[in-house]
């Protein structure tokens, strides 16, 4: 087992602490003599909170065969396997009843993990999904050199080499670039630890300049687009992707995880800037 691959058994994951405050707090308020499905187990870490606040029987669904087998050994050496049964299968393969399903099948992206098919397809099936809400905005800050530092690639979009070389060339250079991105359209970068770490800070000054209205996913429902066309009026900057899950009362802001930022720098804006997500598991900053 590679504790260090990004994956269910990611060690930095089950370490991130605002996300297992957001875990625990929502288990303990509804577990109790409840039947608890836990969707994509993992090390069985949601299942075993999910025992210790009471609840009557835990369904654990694990797709990856040898964390399937990890997990289920690992409850056999807990004396767990009376209250936890673990169940070798994809979850959309399923059919289940429960009085809760609880999942954090979420990534940087948000939706990589396939929250969207795993809600959709618990529509089928009685009981409540934690969480029950993702809510999505962008902020535009002013920029700042730390970007340029905690960004995990470059935002270059055109050639800009700072220093006097002959206009013929730079001409050229930009013009043959330019024809196949006419419509400049990047996948985003990504901003890690940035924003959990800067609440912490004394020395870091960053200056918001937009925060755009959000989209709201009630999971229980239809979901909205997943897209923000924002207006002609909206400052350059860096554009970032900020989103927090939500049940009831309960809620997690991504800036108290480990999860990465999706972010770009746009200089300019002024034809607007269209944000959405596609089916390849990215957002995109199209803009013109």
């Amino acid at each position: 087992m590679d504790w260090l691959r990004d994956d269910g058994i990611f060690m930095p994951m089950i370490n991130d602490t605002g996300r297992n405050v957001f875990y625990k707090t929502c288990i303990d308020s509804i577990a109790k003599d409840k039947v608890i499905c836990d969707i994509g187990t993992g090390t069985g870490f949601l299942s075993v909170l999910s025992v210790q606040a009471g609840a009557k029987k835990v369904i654990a669904i694990e797709k990856d065969s040898e964390r399937y087998n990890f997990t289920k050994n690992n409850l056999k050496k807990l004396n767990l396997l009376d209250k936890i049964e673990i169940i070798h299968a994809d979850f959309l393969d399923t059919t289940l009843s429960a009085d809760y399903f609880i999942t954090e099948t979420f990534g940087n992206a948000i939706f990589e993990e396939n929250i969207l098919a795993i809600a959709e397809h618990k529509k089928t099936m009685p009981g409540k999904l934690i969480p029950n809400q993702i809510e999505v905005y962008v902020k535009i800050y002013e920029p700042h050199p730390i970007f340029a530092v905690v960004q995990s690639e470059s935002d270059a979009f055109e050639f800009q080499p700072d220093i006097d070389i002959d206009k013929n060339f730079f001409n050229l250079i930009n013009n043959e670039y330019q024809k196949i991105n006419q419509n400049i359209r990047r996948r985003s970068n990504w901003i890690s630890n940035l924003f959990k770490e800067y609440k912490k800070m004394t020395d870091l000054q960053l200056k918001e300049i937009y925060r755009s209205d959000p989209i709201l996913l009630d999971l229980h429902k239809d979901f909205p687009a997943l897209k923000f066309n924002l207006p002609k009026s909206v400052p350059a900057g860096q554009f970032c992707i900020f989103w927090n899950l939500k049940f009831n009362d309960i809620v997690m802001d991504v800036t108290d995880t480990i999860w990465a930022t999706p972010t770009r720098f746009i200089s300019d804006t002024s034809k607007g800037v269209k944000i959405y997500y596609d089916n390849i598991n990215s957002w995109w900053f199209e803009w013109q």
